[in-house]
């Protein structure tokens, strides 16, 4: 403990960069990102979503990560099936220029693709500002996001095809991404991964809207904590927007007990890997 409190330190002082490494990649991340911390303390963190790809057998079907932070989602997905066309969205500079070199530094360039895009339903004017390796929106009077377009927009201009999975993390925007999606949504009928994390009660709405839209379209959810651990599977609404309210009152504690969701919605063509996958985490 006394050491990592030395290297957390050390760390943050000379701005030196956190680094993921693997028998296949590395990755850097800035000096202050938490995700070795968070991965030491929560071993389950993101293994879902490794599992999930790596069942996929379709050759050459799309994956998109929206938020793809500095790539230590979309990197370690690309080891666990090389046989997906890959797609990494993230409007963030400093982030977007630390996926760029990982990409670039793990030869991955004719791989996974990646885009510098802010994906909305709409027109937004807002900046983004955050730390410990994460961003989120803040609504502002002055525009200084750049590249505004929607997830339909976004798979039609860049002729994506047969989309079978989508990754969703931005920290709060997840709805408004999946708001902006609704045609490819309906037309691929994807896997989706996304974040539900509550800060404001418009939000509360926003999920369940889009999670009625969702269900109108046979999907079913799976719930799983921030730290990486399975809940449940429900498609009762009613028990849906109970646990979402849950996530919704932790603010007003200075400290909580889940701080948001990992949503996992997927449609009847898929429920049985889903499910078998769900069966051997709880084990």
């Amino acid at each position: 403990m006394l050491k990592n409190f030395f290297y957390k330190n050390l760390k943050k002082l000379f701005k030196f960069d956190v680094i993921i490494k693997s028998n296949n990649f590395i990755i850097n991340l800035p000096f202050n990102h938490n995700y070795l911390e968070y991965k030491r303390d929560y071993p389950n963190y993101d293994e879902f979503i490794l599992k999930i790809v790596k069942s996929l057998g379709k050759k050459n079907y799309s994956i998109i990560d929206v938020g793809a932070n500095c790539g230590d989602t979309i990197i370690p997905m690309f080891f666990k099936n090389k046989n997906k066309k890959y797609y990494g969205i993230e409007p963030d500079e400093l982030f977007y220029n630390y996926l760029k070199k990982n990409i670039y530094q793990n030869k991955l360039s004719n791989k996974i693709k990646i885009f510098k895009n802010f994906i909305t339903s709409k027109k937004k004017n807002g900046f983004l500002t955050g730390s410990s390796g994460t961003k989120k929106f803040i609504p502002s009077k002055i525009n200084k996001i750049e590249n505004q377009i929607t997830l339909d927009k976004f798979i039609d201009i860049n002729f994506i095809k047969n989309l079978e999975f989508i990754k969703i993390d931005t920290d709060g925007y997840d709805y408004d991404v999946l708001k902006s999606g609704k045609k490819i949504i309906k037309k691929f009928k994807p896997i989706i991964f996304f974040e539900c994390q509550i800060e404001i009660k418009k939000q509360v709405k926003e999920y369940m809207n889009v999670i009625k839209n969702l269900k109108k379209h046979s999907y079913n959810f799976h719930f799983f904590d921030n730290f990486g651990n399975y809940i449940l599977k429900t498609n009762n609404l009613d028990e849906i927007k109970d646990l979402i309210l849950y996530i919704f009152y932790q603010n007003n504690f200075k400290k909580k007990s889940i701080y948001y969701y990992d949503i996992l919605a997927c449609t009847q063509n898929d429920y049985k890997r889903i499910t078998k996958l769900t069966k051997l985490t709880k084990l």
